[in-house]
């Protein structure tokens, strides 16, 4: 009727349901958080935590599993095997999680937890290590279910205090970086006891899981919405096992692609190709199956890839976000080794920038969040903020690590807004029946497309460093009088990062191992460099997702009335904020390359001025 102001609903174009707006605001503190409720959070909260820390000790610690076995051409399959492993069961524990319950997946995750940890306390090889890894990647998938588990436990206005508390539990895992230098550097038992300290970890938590946590009995959920009882063996007829198969055979098959690309084999070699194109196509294959078929208990429904601003958009916000937590989270202790220092202990105070931002972030989020309110406009600022400081690391040097870890603790503080952020919208705009399934499929986008990022940065860094390294260190080794013949050794030395091996390289003396250090140093800094420029296309995008997610989640259902012509107010306003966002992403990158471009104009005239002085001093002898 002309002069109503429109529905939150009308106004929106979208039925998902703004934060507020599920009732049960009138539980207090006391009533929402029982004793019960308080140690489930706590035993949820460590078994999430628990799966980040195998992956971190599965990545940082790669280098002294290969001290300790020996080089190996499969190494670097120590952490992808978890990752994969993940990948692939993201899927159908969430969605299996919704059907029986998840008491027992989280019972099943930590067992698998302990005989996995167990598996790499005890190993003697890479290839029972990448066993170890494999097996506890089932846990993963099946752990970070708690971040929707967590969230079920109490009313919505509580919601963003769960997700702090979520991250405070993460600290003690945070100081992992910490852990391993201690481990390494102190104890005879090294690396290994990170790994008993992990069993223990899941241990605890898989005795705390069986004592306190009861969740509603096994329903099964139908797609008219609604809850009935079925039986075990109807469930497991009826699955869509054909889908999963399929899910992730092409999961599996395109990740294997991507690792292998650019350092195993040629991106243009049929190893990297194969995989990626059969995947892909599987992938494909699987969307169309899903879609024409519609079988009776589905691996991904339907009706959740309807909630396209509540669920879909979210995601996609926090896999382009963790493209660029990758970029820190593969190049940050690059860096550190290659630019500042390589002592283990010491590498370790900087590699903890990133976690304590990371604990600060998340601590503040519950009681910031709930008083800003505005939670989309939150999710812009931050992904604006996070991508504008990763790409500010494409500005560092061998003497820029106050400035550089200054850039990854702002990103990595406001990388816990965005997917804290997401994860509230997720929980508070799907139905109960659907959060397994919905935080499931996240996860898996979220570590498949973290792969993707993975493959991209180490490939743009080591063709990167090809180059780089090759035309700085033998300009500055010659230059510094190594012989031309020593130039091989040189290199096979640098390779090796062993001082013994450099030692012996023909020729070689202490002012040019301090030459070919720095300009080792110049040539991994540009590298880093180009890799960071990279990552401003990835926040670009999640600038442009970000900004066209539903206006529901921005406000508490009080304010619903004052939506009246409310796009017609905001479309300018956003499409401004968007070309500011893009501009100041270009802006830094464009500075970082201007500062590129004068360091490369500096080297070249050195180079210049170097080849001149020798054909001066050829021409007088």
């Amino acid at each position: 009727m002309a002069g109503e102001k429109p529905s939150l609903e009308e106004s929106t174009g979208t039925r998902d349901v703004p934060i507020q707006a599920l009732g049960e605001d009138s539980m207090t503190w006391r009533s929402a958080f029982t004793p019960r409720v308080i140690l489930n959070l706590f035993f949820l909260g460590i078994a999430n935590a628990s799966a980040t820390g195998i992956v971190i000790f599965l990545s940082i610690l790669l280098n002294q599993y290969q001290a300790t076995f020996g080089p190996s051409t499969i190494s670097g399959w120590t952490p992808i095997a978890h990752l994969t492993v993940a990948t692939c069961l993201f899927p159908l524990s969430g969605r299996w999680s919704d059907l029986i319950g998840r008491r027992y997946f989280f019972i099943a995750a930590n067992v698998f937890a302990v005989i996995g940890n167990i598996i790499c306390a005890k190993a003697d090889s890479f290839n029972m290590m990448i066993a170890g890894s494999a097996v506890s990647g089932v846990s993963t998938a099946c752990n970070q279910l708690a971040q929707a588990a967590m969230q079920e436990l109490v009313p919505n206005q509580f919601k963003p205090y769960v997700l702090s508390i979520l991250s405070v539990t993460t600290i003690p895992i945070q100081f992992a970086p910490l852990i391993a230098g201690s481990f390494v550097s102190d104890y005879s038992i090294s690396w290994r006891g990170c790994w008993w300290v992990m069993t223990a970890i899941n241990g605890s938590v898989l005795v705390g899981i069986v004592a306190l946590y009861f969740p509603p009995d096994r329903t099964t959920v139908q797609e008219e919405g609604t809850l009935s009882q079925r039986s075990l063996k109807y469930e497991v007829i009826h699955f869509d096992w054909i889908g999963f198969v399929v899910l992730a055979g092409s999961l599996t098959s395109m990740l294997i692609g991507l690792q292998w690309g650019g350092t195993s084999y040629p991106w243009s070699s049929g190893h990297v190709l194969g995989p990626l194109i059969t995947g892909i196509v599987a992938l494909i294959g699987f969307c169309i199956y899903e879609a024409v078929v519609r079988p009776e208990i589905p691996l991904v429904s339907m009706k959740l890839l309807g909630h396209v601003r509540s669920f879909v958009m979210p995601t996609i916000v926090v896999g382009v976000s963790a493209m660029c937590y990758y970029s820190l989270n593969i190049l940050w202790p690059l860096m550190i080794a290659s630019l500042w220092t390589s002592n283990a202990r010491t590498q370790s105070y900087f590699q903890m920038v990133a976690p304590v931002a990371n604990i600060i972030g998340g601590t503040l989020y519950g009681p910031i969040a709930k008083k800003l309110k505005f939670y989309k406009y939150q999710m812009v600022v931050g992904v604006l903020i996070q991508g504008a400081f990763t790409a500010a690391l494409a500005a560092s040097d061998s003497g820029s690590r106050v400035m550089s870890s200054a850039f990854v603790a702002v990103a990595s503080f406001f990388l816990v807004f965005i997917q804290l952020n997401a994860m509230l919208c997720i929980s508070t705009s799907l139905p109960t029946t659907l959060l397994g399934s919905a935080f499931g499929l996240a996860g898996t986008f979220r570590y498949f497309i973290g792969s993707v990022a993975s493959a991209i940065y180490i490939s743009v860094l080591n063709n990167e460093l090809k180059d780089n390294l090759q035309d700085d260190v033998t300009s500055a080794a010659l230059g510094a009088g190594l012989p031309a013949s020593s130039l091989e050794q040189l290199f096979g030395a640098i390779h090796a990062g062993n001082p013994a091996v450099m030692a012996q390289v023909p020729g070689i003396n202490t002012s040019i191992e301090v030459a070919v250090a720095s300009a080792a140093k110049t040539a991994y800094a540009d590298s880093f460099k180009t890799v960071f420029l990279v990552s401003i296309a990835f926040c670009n995008s999640g600038n442009h997702v970000e900004i066209r997610k539903s206006h529901a989640f921005n406000h508490d259902h009080a304010d619903a009335e004052r939506y009246d012509g409310y796009f017609e107010k905001v479309v300018f306003r956003e499409k401004r904020l968007l070309n500011t966002a893009s501009t100041l992403h270009w802006a830094l990158a464009i500075e970082a390359l201007q500062d590129f471009s004068a360091r490369q104009n500096q080297e070249d005239e050195s180079v210049d001025q170097g080849e001149e002085q020798a054909r001066l001093e050829e021409e007088v002898d």
